[in-house]
């Protein structure tokens, strides 16, 4: 008869050892699976033309395979430690199968920092839409990734994590805080391969590829499975690999020389700038392919001209992928301006302010400038302001720009 410290009688706790065994033995192998056999099955696949149908079955079979597995391993280590071990052993086996288990899901809080390599996912090749959209594809990006994004000129972050699994939750909630702190745009579009059809997520994104005009990071967690068939179907919509001159980092506005067609560019505050209504070429160079940060739009919407700006400003801004703000100021209200001019003061920077028009070198008053001068006042009562680009000319015009190396938008 073996003593009772080498051998556990009841059910109960067997039972209990058996079902905690096999949370940490499946956790870990199905890592372990999914950044190996799933990897080889899904690229033999691809190389031999199958459909994604069949790579749907046969990662599924290649799943059941792994659960009976993990079953049968759970099962005969529980057996050795219930029966064949002493009471010190057991504890031994049960802090290091944890251990292993605690460091596996401690990897999955950020993927792309371990994961992503050892699974072969990462950065693929970036694409370019007809209508000039560029996407640009990888693992799950943390804060720093998320900068170095933004700095490249990625304006919008599309997420195809889902909260139904549960090493990608915190994660997903981290990257939603990084994202508004950070001033990007989030789609979130869902997916679960292999075991979804994931057509509601598939067809939003290809909403945004037919008729999105920004430069878009898109995201699993490891950088393969999910990305992959986003591209593929990007690409099938007729888009094609991006230049080194699609991912040139965009340009701000701390070079620029020249007035813009509409009045001055007003530096209120490093990288916080008030600028009028950009005519269409400088909207495209400085706004959809600059780096304006978020965009606060400061126009009264009870006259005829400027509803129409804000108008097509709302539909421009929403289609390229900017973040913006709506200030409205009926009438140019002196004390609407100044709370605009003080909720502007507590966003984080870059913010461009858009007004419907800025004065010219003098800084004073012109027609359609009011609202831009009370808030550049406001905002900064002190004068610390400047205005950067130009020589002011007495016909209140635009000046000819003449020489000088330009650098921004």
């Amino acid at each position: 008869m073996q003593s009772s410290d080498r051998v556990i009688r009841s059910r109960a706790m067997r039972g209990a050892s058996l079902c905690y065994l096999w949370l940490l033995i499946g956790f870990t192998l199905g890592t372990a699976v999914l950044l190996w056999p799933v990897r080889w099955l899904t690229a033999a696949v691809h190389r031999a033309g199958g459909s994604q149908g069949l790579e749907n079955a046969l990662v599924i079979v290649l799943v059941l395979a792994y659960v009976v597995v993990s079953f049968v391993l759970a099962l005969r280590l529980n057996t050795v430690v219930c029966s064949r071990l002493a009471s010190r052993g057991r504890w031994a086996v049960l802090a290091l199968a944890t251990l292993v288990t605690a460091t596996t899901a401690w990897s999955w809080h950020n993927p792309s920092r371990m994961l992503s390599g050892f699974a072969g996912g990462g950065a693929l090749e970036a694409v370019k839409t007809n209508n000039g959209a560029v996407f640009e594809f990888g693992a799950y990006p943390d804060e720093n990734a998320l900068k170095a994004l933004k700095a490249r000129g990625v304006t919008t972050i599309i997420s195809l994590q889902d909260p139904n699994v549960i090493v990608e939750r915190e994660g997903i909630e981290e990257e939603h805080e990084a994202i508004t702190k950070l001033g990007l745009q989030l789609i979130s579009a869902p997916m679960l391969p292999w075991f979804s059809e994931n057509r509601e997520s598939l067809e939003k994104v290809r909403r945004v590829a037919a008729s999105g005009h920004g430069h878009y990071y898109v995201h699993c967690g490891l950088g393969r499975d999910r990305v992959n068939i986003v591209k593929r179907l990007i690409e099938n919509l007729g888009a094609r690999t991006a230049s080194a001159a699609d991912l040139r980092p965009p340009l701000g506005f701390e070079g620029r020389k020249r007035d813009f067609e509409q009045g001055s560019l007003v530096l209120l505050a490093p990288h916080v700038w008030l600028i009028p209504y950009p005519e269409r070429e400088e909207l495209y160079g400085c706004i959809f392919e600059g780096s304006p940060g978020r965009v606060v739009l400061l126009l009264d919407s009870t006259q005829t001209a400027q509803d129409s700006v804000l108008k097509e400003s709302r539909r421009l801004l929403s289609a390229y992928g900017v973040p913006f703000t709506e200030t409205l100021v009926p009438g140019s209200s002196a004390t609407g301006v100044a709370t605009a001019a003080r909720s502007v003061s507590q966003m984080t920077p870059p913010v461009t302010v858009i007004a419907y028009r800025t004065p010219w070198h003098d800084g004073l008053p012109r027609k359609g400038a009011e609202a831009a001068i009370i808030f550049r006042d406001a905002y900064s009562p002190k004068h610390t302001w400047r205005i950067t680009t130009g020589t002011f000319k007495a016909e209140h015009k635009p000046n000819e720009w003449t020489g000088g190396k330009e650098s921004g938008c």
